[in-house]
């Protein structure tokens, strides 16, 4: 017991040897946290879906929209579907997902809506520009982009258009023009 009271006053008289860490830890360089979409940017394609691992990333399709659902308690965080987007539309956060005490709390769900045909108004899954600058190696046509706007039927005829046009009156099976 003798030998104790130097130590303690020793100890109390000395600067505390506790190192005090930051509020959070550093993250390491390329960091993925959870998914995060920008609506306006996304074409609803489901790439994102096709290639998530987990299954976290959702797309279902509607008539005038699809809806686009992300569970971040399934994620593995891989950064797969921001890759693989044409639209842009996905990108990872900074930061790591925050405390949560309930399954599916952080569960997202966005509509996406399709905008308008130019030509018939219907809702209509537009093209991506970044796949069509992938397919031409560059910029693509106007006039591709421009009928990647369209819904299905009215790409469909304007193809029809198109081809008697270009086939000419007596290419028509019945030797007149199309109806």
């Amino acid at each position: 017991m003798k030998n104790m009271f130097p130590v303690l006053l020793k100890n109390l008289k000395a600067k505390p040897l506790t190192v005090h860490l930051p509020d959070e830890a550093p993250r390491p360089k390329n960091f993925r946290g959870p998914v995060k979409i920008e609506v306006g940017k996304c074409i609803g394609c489901g790439i994102c879906a096709y290639v998530c691992a987990s299954n976290a990333v959702q797309v279902t399709e509607n008539e005038d929209s699809c809806e686009w659902r992300y569970q971040a308690g399934s994620c593995i965080f891989c950064g797969r579907c921001t890759l693989v987007c044409p639209g842009r539309a996905l990108r990872v956060e900074a930061a790591s997902a925050p405390a949560h005490a309930n399954a599916g709390e952080l569960d997202e769900t966005h509509r996406v809506p399709y905008p308008a045909c130019p030509e018939c108004g219907r809702p209509s899954r537009p093209g991506a520009e970044g796949i069509m600058i992938r397919v031409y190696d560059g910029e693509p046509p106007e006039k591709v982009m421009e009928t990647s706007l369209l819904c299905r039927r009215c790409r469909l005829r304007r193809s029809q258009t198109n081809l008697w046009a270009t086939a000419g009156r007596s290419a028509h099976p019945k030797g007149g023009s199309p109806a």
